[in-house]
């Protein structure tokens, strides 16, 4: 005499055991310091990425964002850059932010030029900024 018993969603005892490897697996990377490479970074993963100014800082501030917050591309309806934008502009500090600037303003990007202008008109506007961007657009502010 045999007594069959019917347990419940035994069939899905495979595939919690890969997942339960998968997990475990990735919490290896994890304690390894071995994260997973991305190609795209939001605001917040760029900020995350460089360190340094408090988050509503830098979220507030143009600025302080890649490429003066422009960005490369939009997923899921949010502002992302790639990485190799993230990568050169993490480099950037107070005192190569106009050499940054001067790399980014190019005749294929005239949106950079826009926001540059924006940016010099607001009354937060750095003063270096200002003045760098006076000098700059001084033929075609005066045509």
């Amino acid at each position: 005499m045999s007594i069959q018993l019917e347990i419940p969603y035994l069939d899905l005892l495979p595939d919690l055991a890969e997942a339960v490897e998968r997990l475990e697996a990735r919490s290896v990377q994890i304690s390894q310091g071995i994260s997973r490479p991305t190609e795209w970074y939001s605001l917040r993963d760029a900020w995350e990425y460089r360190g340094g100014a408090a988050w509503s800082t830098f979220k507030a501030g143009v600025l302080y964002q890649p490429r003066l917050g422009i960005a490369d591309a939009h997923q899921q309806g949010r502002r992302v850059w790639h990485k190799s934008t993230i990568e050169r502009w993490a480099l950037v500090c107070d005192e190569t932010r106009l050499e940054y600037i001067e790399e980014l303003l190019t005749p294929d990007e005239p949106a950079i030029a826009e926001k540059l202008l924006q940016i010099m008109n607001r009354v937060d506007c750095p003063d270096d900024v200002r003045t760098w961007a006076s000098e700059y657009f001084k033929p075609s502010l005066t045509a």
